[in-house]
C-alpha cells in the first residue's frame, strides 16, 4: 500500500471499530440506574478556585478521571492529556515532553499554567513545566481538570492559554499500602509505594509515598538511562466537618534527564533537584494556601562544552474568601503574594528578586435558575511591568435540563520570566579568514541578554460552549473560540562587524562579524480560530466510548523583516489544523478490561534555525497512533495486572524534527513500546 494512505487506512479501520458500537449504543436497551452515564454532575474547583458543579463553572472544563488514567495505561501525564480535544502534546525525548492548549507547542512551552493541589509547578526561571518531575507518580493522581481558555482573571500571569490542574488522591482514598511496578521497552522501570492511614475518629489522616523511575532514550543508538527518585508526604487534620488543615512536602531528584531548548545550545543533560513544603487551610468559604519551592538544576551542554547551573526559590501565599451577599449571588475574592529569588549563575550577572502582589474578585449571579452571569477581574503588580488588569465575563443559559450554553470573553497576559528579563550569556568561538586574506584566527562572540523593559504578552479570547445530555447514553460537547494575541516575546539579533584596520592593517570594515547580540523584544501579533466537539457514549452496562475532533487555524502577523516570519503577511504556524481522538473501553464480568485509544494528528511544519538564525521550516507527516491495554483485577481491585502496547501499528513518527540545519537538533523517533504493570493494595 502507498505509505501516503497508511494513516488514512488505519483511521478507517479504527472508525469501523467504533461506528458499530455507537450504533448499537443508540438501541433502547434497559440500563441499570447506577450505571447511567452523566447521572452525577462532576464537581470541579479549577474554574473559580472554589468547589462548584461543572454546569455552573464560568468556563468549559474537561475532567480526566482516575479511571481514565488507570485504564489508559499511560506512564506520563502528557500522554494522559493526549485524549483531550484541543490539547497538543509534543515528545522530543523520553524525558522531554511539552504540552500546549490550543497551540503554542514548542520545545520550551510556557503559556499554560499547571497546578498540583493548589501549587504552581512551573519553574519561574523560564516559565516552563518539567512534566516528569512531579513529586508523585501517576498512580497517586485522582483527576485532572483542564480549562482550555485564558484564566488570568483568577490565576494571574501564567494562565495565558489555559490551566491544567492535577489533583492527587486523599489519604482516605489510599487507605492502606499500595505498591505498583511497571517494566517495559527502553529499559523502562517504575516502582512506587504508598502508605496511607486514618485515625479511629477519622479526624487525622496521612500518606507517604516514594518512587523510582528510569528509562533510556527512544533512539536505538541511545543507551543513556535517565533516573528519577520521588518522595512525598502529607498529613491532614479535620477538626470540624467543613474544616481541613494539611501539611505536605516532597522532593524530586533526576539524573541524566535529556532536554532540548533550541539549535543555539542543542541537546543537554540535566541533573535536577526540586523540594517543596506546603500548608493548606480550608473551611469551604475561607481558604489559605502557602508553599515554598526550591529548584537546583545542573545542565551539561555538549555542544557548548560547558555546564550551567542555577538556584531559584519561590514563596507563595494566597487567601481566598467566598460569601453570598444575597440569595442567588456568590462572590469570591482573594489576595496573592509571591516572592521569587534567583541566585547569581553563569546565566545571570547577579542575583535577582521579585515581589509580586495580586488582588482578584469574581461575582457569580443567578439571574434566574436558567440564566447565570459571572464577572471577574484581577489586579497584578509586578516590579518590571507594573500594573496589570485581567477581566473576564461569562454568561450561562440553560434552555432545558439537557442543554447548557456558555459564552465568555476574557483577557489574559504572560509576564516575562527571569530568563527573558535578566539573562546575560557570552560564548566565544573563532574562525579563520579565507584566502587570499591572512590566515588570522578571528574571535566571534555570541551574546544573549534579557530585556527588563518587556511588556507582557497579551491575549483576548472569545469562547462559546454547548453541553448536551443528548440521552441517557450519549453526551455531546461543542466548543468554539477566537483568540487574538499581541506583544509576543521574540529574539532580535544585531550583528556587529570589525572596523577598518581593526583585524590587520588595511583590513576592510563592515564585512567580518565581530559579535552576534541577541535580546528579547515585544514583536508580532497573531490570531487563532477553531473549536472542538466530543461525543461520549454508554454502549452497554460495561462498554464506554468517546470520540472528539479539534480544528484550529493559527495565523501570525510579523512586524519586521528579522522576525520568524516574512514581513506583514499572514502565515500559518506550527500548530496542526486537525486532530482526532477516540477511545473504547470494555469492562468484562470476569474482571478483565480492554481499553483502546486512538490519536490522529494532521501534518504540520516545525521551525528550526540555521547558523545565521534564520528560520527553516521542516515538514512533519501526519500520524496515527493506537494504544491498547488489557488488564485483569482480583479481590475487589486490590490486585491488578495490565499489559499496555503504545503505538500498536508502529509508524515510527516524530513530533519534532529529528534533523535540522545543525547536527545537534535532538528529537527522538517514537516507535512501539510495551509496558507491564502490577498493582497491589493491601
Amino acid at each position: 500500500m502507498n505509505p501516503k494512505y497508511n494513516n488514512l487506512y488505519r483511521l478507517c479501520v479504527l472508525m469501523f471499530i467504533f461506528i458499530p458500537c455507537i450504533v448499537e449504543g443508540t438501541n433502547p436497551v434497559k440500563v441499570e440506574k447506577e450505571k447511567l452515564l452523566f447521572d452525577e454532575i462532576p464537581i470541579v474547583i479549577t474554574a473559580s478556585k472554589k468547589v462548584q458543579p461543572i454546569t455552573e463553572a464560568p468556563t468549559t472544563i474537561t475532567v480526566i478521571s482516575s479511571d481514565d488514567i488507570r485504564y489508559s495505561g499511560a506512564i506520563t501525564i502528557p500522554d494522559i492529556l493526549r485524549m483531550v480535544a484541543g490539547i497538543d502534546v509534543m515528545t522530543i525525548s523520553s524525558r522531554d515532553q511539552q504540552v500546549g492548549v490550543r497551540g503554542f507547542i514548542t520545545p520550551v512551552n510556557n503559556k499554560v499554567l499547571v497546578l498540583m493541589d493548589e501549587r504552581t509547578v512551573y519553574t519561574d526561571f523560564n516559565g516552563s513545566v518539567f512534566w516528569d518531575m512531579f513529586p508523585v507518580g501517576i498512580d497517586e493522581i485522582d483527576r485532572i481538570e483542564i480549562v482550555k481558555s485564558p484564566a488570568s482573571s483568577i490565576y494571574g500571569a501564567n494562565a495565558f492559554s489555559g490551566v491544567i490542574n492535577v489533583i492527587t488522591k486523599t489519604p482516605e482514598q489510599l487507605d492502606g499500602v499500595t505498591m505498583q511496578f511497571t517494566g517495559g521497552s527502553y529499559d523502562l522501570a517504575i516502582a512506587s509505594i504508598i502508605q496511607a492511614g486514618l485515625s479511629k475518629d477519622r479526624k487525622f489522616s496521612y500518606k507517604v509515598s516514594g518512587g523510582y523511575d528510569q528509562i533510556e532514550g527512544l533512539n536505538n543508538n541511545e543507551n543513556q538511562i535517565s533516573k528519577i527518585i520521588r518522595f512525598n508526604a502529607k498529613a491532614v487534620y479535620k477538626p470540624g466537618e467543613n474544616t481541613t488543615i494539611a501539611f505536605s512536602g516532597g522532593r524530586t531528584h533526576s539524573k541524566d534527564r535529556k532536554i532540548y531548548t533550541g539549535e543555539s545550545i542543542g541537546t543537554g543533560r540535566m541533573d535536577y533537584v526540586s523540594d517543596y513544603l506546603q500548608f493548606d487551610f480550608d473551611t469551604g468559604k475561607l481558604q489559605f494556601h502557602t508553599f515554598y519551592k526550591y529548584e537546583n538544576p545542573i545542565v551539561e551542554w555538549p555542544f557548548l562544552d560547558q555546564n550551567q547551573t542555577w538556584k531559584i526559590s519561590t514563596f507563595n501565599a494566597e487567601l481566598i474568601h467566598s460569601f453570598q451577599p444575597i440569595k442567588n449571588q456568590n462572590v469570591t475574592w482573594g489576595v496573592n503574594y509571591r516572592h521569587n529569588r534567583l541566585e547569581k549563575s553563569p546565566l545571570m550577572k547577579s542575583s535577582h528578586e521579585q515581589n509580586l502582589w495580586a488582588l482578584f474578585l469574581e461575582d457569580q449571579i443567578k439571574i434566574t435558575p436558567r440564566f447565570h452571569l459571572t464577572f471577574g477581574v484581577r489586579y497584578d503588580d509586578h516590579p518590571l511591568v507594573k500594573n496589570k488588569f485581567s477581566p473576564r465575563g461569562n454568561m450561562i443559559y440553560m434552555p432545558s435540563k439537557k442543554h447548557i450554553l456558555k459564552f465568555s470573553v476574557s483577557q489574559a497576559y504572560r509576564n516575562p520570566s527571569f530568563i527573558e528579563s535578566y539573562i546575560y550569556y557570552e560564548h566565544r568561538v573563532s574562525y579563520i579568514l579565507p584566502n587570499p586574506l591572512p590566515p588570522i584566527e578571528v574571535p566571534l562572540d555570541f551574546v544573549t541578554t534579557g530585556n527588563p523593559n518587556l511588556e507582557p504578552e497579551s491575549i483576548i479570547s472569545y469562547e462559546f460552549g454547548w453541553h448536551s445530555k443528548w440521552s441517557k447514553r450519549i453526551s455531546l460537547d461543542l466548543n468554539l473560540f477566537y483568540n487574538r494575541y499581541s506583544r509576543f516575546f521574540q529574539f532580535s539579533r544585531e550583528i556587529l562587524y570589525y572596523f577598518a584596520d581593526e583585524l590587520f592593517p588595511g583590513s576592510p570594515g563592515g564585512i567580518f562579524p565581530k559579535a552576534f547580540i541577541s535580546s528579547y523584544v515585544n514583536r508580532d501579533s497573531a490570531s487563532s480560530a477553531g473549536g472542538d466537539i466530543q461525543a461520549d457514549f454508554l454502549i452497554g452496562k460495561r462498554i464506554f466510548a468517546f470520540i472528539n475532533y479539534a480544528y484550529q487555524k493559527f495565523q501570525y502577523k510579523a512586524e519586521d523583516p528579522f522576525s520568524h516570519h516574512p514581513k506583514n503577511i499572514n502565515v500559518e504556524t506550527e500548530t496542526p489544523k486537525n486532530k482526532i481522538n477516540a477511545g473504547l473501553r470494555f469492562l468484562f464480568k470476569n474482571h478483565l478490561s480492554l481499553n483502546i485509544l486512538g490519536h490522529w494528528v494532521d501534518k504540520t511544519l516545525k521551525m528550526v534555525k540555521d547558523p545565521e538564525g534564520k528560520p527553516v521550516y521542516i515538514p512533519l507527516n501526519d500520524y496515527l497512533t493506537v494504544d491498547a491495554r488489557i488488564g485483569y483485577s482480583a479481590r475487589n481491585d486490590k490486585y491488578e495486572i495490565g499489559l499496555t502496547c503504545f503505538n500498536l501499528f508502529n509508524p515510527g513518527y516524530y513530533e519534532f524534527p529529528f534533523y535540522g540545519v545543525l547536527s545537534n537538533t535532538g528529537s527522538e523517533g517514537i516507535g512501539r513500546r510495551i509496558a507491564l504493570t502490577l498493582k497491589m493494595h493491601l
